[in-house]
């Protein structure tokens, strides 16, 4: 077992503050709240098997202002958490400025929109995500370079060790089978990512960099 813990006093019952993540599907994992903090119990070995990244959610209608917070818990894990790394904008709708004729005049308030328990607000919509890390940049740009300085070091090898005797057409063969196995690596490597990608996108997969658009808690202006 791990713990996410939560510690703030402007959002204690009756408020209720919950988490959000995609590896249960979006549903709500309410937590308890005793002495000024919202401690979540949660399990390793069951929801949380693989990195994934989660939001706070107040009173299941106000999403936390981003970004994602991500973790890979271990067992006797605990992420603390307060006030001034987890803020909630506590607004649906942009402010609007009023005209002189509207300001003399007394504003009606909104009705807030009800919510479902248990469910995300109607008006969150779940971002895409997309995969931040640059790892395969680095495996692209480095290739040609690896590949190289292998077959540099092979034809070393074929000359200078002791006990090895190769003539030039067997040096160059050794030389080009060290560059085949190289390329065949990273063809390797750089289709796995690829699958990797794929598997971030459909949400089957968690990403190692999260690239996360910004959820939008309103109606569109």
């Amino acid at each position: 077992m791990f713990e996410v813990r939560f510690t703030t006093t402007t959002h204690a019952p009756p408020h209720r503050v919950s988490i959000l993540t995609p590896l249960n599907e979006w549903e709500n994992i309410e937590g308890s709240y005793a002495d000024g903090t919202w401690t979540f119990s949660l399990d390793e070995t069951e929801l949380w098997t693989e990195p994934g990244y989660f939001k706070f959610i107040l009173d299941e209608r106000f999403w936390m202002d981003d970004p994602y917070i991500r973790i890979a818990p271990a067992p006797g894990d605990a992420y603390n958490f307060d006030e001034t790394t987890v803020t909630f904008a506590m607004s649906t709708t942009a402010p609007t400025t009023a005209t002189p004729a509207q300001a003399s005049s007394p504003m009606p308030t909104p009705e807030p929109t009800p919510v479902v328990p248990g469910t995300p607000p109607p008006a969150v919509v779940v971002p895409p995500i997309s995969e931040g890390a640059v790892i395969n940049r680095v495996v692209i740009l480095s290739t040609p370079f690896i590949t190289a300085g292998a077959a540099w070091v092979a034809g070393v090898i074929a000359r200078h060790v002791p006990g090895v005797k190769l003539d030039q057409t067997q040096v160059v063969s050794f030389m080009i089978a060290i560059v085949v196995v190289c390329l065949a690596g990273a063809w390797k490597w750089l289709q796995g990512w690829q699958q990797h990608e794929l598997l971030v996108a459909q949400r089957l997969a968690a990403p190692i960099k999260a690239v996360i658009s910004t959820v939008q808690t309103g109606p569109p202006a």
